[in-house]
């Protein structure tokens, strides 16, 4: 979709984040800031074009599961009744009221290690540090003139993740950034290294540990720690 963006191609980028929405809600956050960036150019027309696109997909989509289900937001309605979103039933919360309570809960929890628990207060660390980057003076004339799109959507989106209301959102936080993974790397280019044996070795590493968050560390590493 950010690909069509970047050669004008407005009505293919529309449908692809449209039908990303019937995945992943969240994917309306593109919509909405391809909608900002045509409003700040004034191509009014062109916004119009976009805002019918989104809803004829959103209404494709609401159509089956309102005539399966008896309602158009069922999938709202489960998310709701499970108990996902806290006893109020809302999917937004106080800012990081969330993510604090889910990380105090991991405190308490009988499996949870303390690199475990590093990885979780990680994620939403570099989130966090990454949507400020992204914002930075010097990048205003440069990056932001360029790839408007994808710094909007990506501070939308990291935005309504500090906000979520979810019980296991410290769990999930890692899974929830995969969208915005090349984002948040690219606003913090300056600070990686550049020789890619440092890099690669990074990555694995990082994969590795994650692997031991769940698999416990002495299955991966060969030894236990502390």
């Amino acid at each position: 979709s950010f690909v069509a963006v970047r050669a004008d191609r407005w009505n293919l980028a529309a449908l692809l984040a449209s039908l990303s929405t019937v995945v992943r809600p969240v994917g309306v956050f593109a919509l909405v800031s391809f909608a900002v960036v045509l409003a700040m150019r004034r191509d009014y027309r062109q916004l119009a074009t976009i805002t019918l696109i989104g809803l004829g997909i959103g209404t494709l989509y609401i159509a089956p599961i309102w005539l399966l289900c008896g309602n158009p937001f069922a999938n709202y309605a489960l998310y709701q009744a499970g108990g996902d979103w806290g006893p109020h039933g809302l999917p937004i919360t106080y800012p990081f009221g969330a993510l604090i309570s889910s990380f105090l809960a991991a405190l308490h929890h009988q499996n949870a290690r303390w690199y475990t628990l590093t990885l979780f207060a990680a994620w939403p660390t570099l989130a966090l540090l990454s949507a400020t980057m992204i914002w930075r003076p010097r990048n205003r004339q440069g990056c932001l003139l360029r790839y408007r799109p994808e710094a909007l959507f990506a501070s939308a989106y990291f935005l309504f993740f500090f906000l979520y209301n979810n019980f296991e959102v410290v769990w999930l936080f890692s899974r929830f950034l995969i969208p915005v993974l090349p984002i948040l790397v690219f606003s913090l280019r300056d600070w990686i290294p550049k020789d890619r044996r440092v890099v690669w070795g990074a990555a694995v590493l990082s994969a590795l540990l994650s692997s031991a968050s769940i698999v416990h560390f002495r299955n991966i590493f060969g030894f236990k720690l502390p």
